[in-house]
């Protein structure tokens, strides 16, 4: 057997910390650059949050209930109903929809009413799998109106669809 000599502990201390090293900057990079920002606004969600309450107070209230749903050919089809399960007409919908871990596919819904308390949007080619959709409504045709209801739900595209 060899003899350890101080050369060889510096080596092995050396070896040692330099993996230590790269471990700790292969996770920091992979940290940093896959980071999309989804928590960046956590401090203003915080500050407005009694604002968040009572806007979800006053939506109960309302009574609607919504039902979002992928229909032919792509199409995002959104119901809405009273408490008298009657249809609710007239109403202004803003929104997208995207992927939930990612903002890279996000795209701009413009809907319209199709038929009574239907509205429904025709994004781009969407691919299968999970999509969530993010809406304001407001009431009336002015799209700076303060929204009354907001939803956002996740829904599956599971066939694609042919264009």
């Amino acid at each position: 057997m060899k003899e350890l000599t101080g050369r060889h502990v510096l080596y092995i201390l050396f070896g040692f910390f330099g993996v230590i090293f790269l471990a700790n900057f292969i996770m920091v990079y992979k940290a940093v650059s896959t980071f999309n920002g989804a928590e960046a606004h956590a401090y203003s969600q915080g500050v407005h949050y009694n604002n968040r309450i009572a806007f979800q107070k006053r939506q109960d209230d309302l009574h609607w209930s919504h039902k979002v749903e992928f229909g032919d050919n792509g199409i995002v089809r959104v119901t809405f109903t009273d408490k008298a399960n009657a249809p609710v007409t007239g109403l202004t919908l803003t929104g997208d929809i995207g992927r939930p871990a990612s903002s890279r596919y996000t795209q701009q819904l413009a809907f319209s009413e199709t038929s009574s308390g239907i509205y429904t949007a025709s994004p781009k080619s969407l691919e299968h799998g999970n999509w969530v959709v993010s809406l304001a409504v407001s009431k009336g045709q002015e799209q700076s109106e303060q929204p009354i209801y907001r939803l956002k739900e996740r829904i599956c595209l599971i066939k694609c669809y042919q264009e």
